[in-house]
């Protein structure tokens, strides 16, 4: 939903302790129309049904909430990949091989089905002085120790060669999210946005996700060891 001026989230007013929820529901629900940058804190409080001097008891600036709502991202991000990444009924090379292909779709699938979010995670400005630390470096590195983690993995089960997990992690992580930034651009197949050949919303996700899979297993390939036995787990 993208609120108009004049109208709110929600037919019954928000108390305080959940406002700063609020806030934040409202702003993914204009980013679609504004962008991330687009918006602004009397557009929000608007979209809440609350005056603008209300988003100041929560947020210090436009750039802080911009910022809460990138955060939160990428909160739910390392939980949507961690979670099937790490629940599998796989042992040794296969549970190796597993992992990074997960990983790298669990990435591109959080992207597709959170646009609005993944935008923000990905399209935050700097604080303002005064306004403290931003998150979002400390994010980055959490997402890509997670790759590195996967990485690693698979250089111990000899599925990946090398030895420098984290130069190997920020590779395959380019690759899920340039992937993923094609996938909520509608850009995947060459296609114009709003064009008559435009595919169904389930039909752009199929197709991403599938094309994440090859991806990621045309990443493990390419970075298999140099050896002329070795063959990818499962196959004899």
């Amino acid at each position: 939903m993208n609120p108009r001026k004049g109208t709110t989230l929600s037919d019954h007013p928000y108390h305080h302790g959940n406002l700063r929820d609020a806030f934040v529901e409202a702003a993914l629900a204009l980013e679609p129309e504004h962008g991330p940058l687009g918006i602004s804190l009397r557009e929000v409080a608007r979209a809440v049904g609350v005056t603008h001097a209300a988003a100041y008891h929560h947020f210090a600036s436009k750039e802080a909430l911009v910022l809460a709502v990138a955060d939160e991202g990428f909160t739910l991000l390392l939980t949507a990949i961690r979670e099937p990444a790490t629940r599998h009924p796989f042992t040794g090379r296969m549970a190796a091989f597993f992992r990074i292909v997960t990983v790298g779709v669990e990435y591109v699938r959080y992207a597709v089905d959170n646009p609005s979010r993944f935008r923000f995670m990905y399209g935050t400005p700097p604080l303002p002085p005064g306004e403290g630390v931003s998150p979002i470096p400390a994010r980055h590195a959490e997402v890509l120790q997670l790759f590195a983690d996967a990485v690693s993995e698979a250089q111990r089960e000899n599925v990946i060669a090398g030895t420098r997990s984290d130069r190997v992690a920020a590779q395959m992580w380019a690759q899920a999210h340039g992937l993923a930034t094609l996938a909520i651009a509608d850009a995947l197949d060459g296609v114009p946005r709003g064009t008559a050949r435009r595919q169904s919303a389930s039909a752009r996700r199929r197709r991403a996700l599938d094309l994440a899979r090859g991806a990621m297993v045309g990443f493990l390939v390419g970075a298999r060891p140099q050896d002329p036995s070795w063959r990818p787990p499962g196959v004899s």
